[in-house]
């Protein structure tokens, strides 16, 4: 917005909210104003409701990554994988009850403000949850094949679920109430743990690979 103002011209900038700042250049006077502009915390940051999710399933996946690294599953395992796939498909069916819960009752704005940061988007929630859960289903069967992708998908389904039964209920007794999720997680856990012990029975590591 420009205005005349004897011989200088007032220079209204949009931009800044530091209670009114004012300089001189030849010709001209510059105010930065906050009274048109909002407060720097009102500004969106869409990646900030995200970084509890990021951090914790980031770990998640590089220990998964590790694992599908130092172990196989050798050919005459077959038995051994088919039990593990059979348990995969379990804990699949025990992480979508969790989903379907947390869902329900707005885990994806609680985790955010336990952490003082916005809720995730619903959208958002959902599809990140609902492509997970296809990945997981679609490997049932690579687990039977061993398939590396596969053993990457449950080894990361065991070690989150592993989380999820912890960490809600320490999420709920630091609210002192009942926290999104909690009702379903001890049972995420548990077959969670029975995954993890079913994967390593079905793999080895890979230094016994000549023996």
């Amino acid at each position: 917005m420009l205005t005349s103002w004897g011989d200088k011209t007032t220079i209204a900038i949009v931009g800044a909210s530091f209670g009114g700042i004012f300089f001189e250049i030849p010709g001209a006077r510059v105010e930065v104003s906050d009274q048109q502009f909002p407060h720097p915390q009102a500004i969106p940051t869409p990646m900030l409701n995200l970084l509890p999710s990021i951090f914790v399933l980031g770990l998640a996946a590089l220990a998964a990554l590790a694992l599908i690294q130092s172990r196989w599953s050798a050919p005459e395992d077959t038995e051994k994988r088919a039990a593990a796939a059979r348990v995969m498909i379990f804990s699949v069916g025990a992480q979508s009850i969790h989903f379907a819960e947390e869902a329900a009752t707005g885990f994806h704005q609680e985790l955010g403000a336990f952490f003082g940061l916005p809720g995730i988007p619903f959208v958002t929630f959902v599809i990140f949850n609902v492509v997970w859960i296809g990945i997981w289903v679609a490997s049932v069967p690579g687990l039977r094949g061993g398939r590396p992708w596969a053993f990457f998908a449950a080894w990361f389904l065991a070690i989150a679920g592993m989380v999820n039964g912890v960490a809600h209920p320490l999420l709920s007794m630091a609210t002192g109430e009942y926290f999104p999720g909690v009702g379903s997680s001890p049972l995420v856990g548990l077959v969670s743990i029975w995954l993890w012990l079913a994967l390593r029975s079905a793999t080895r590591p890979k230094h016994q690979a000549a023996n």
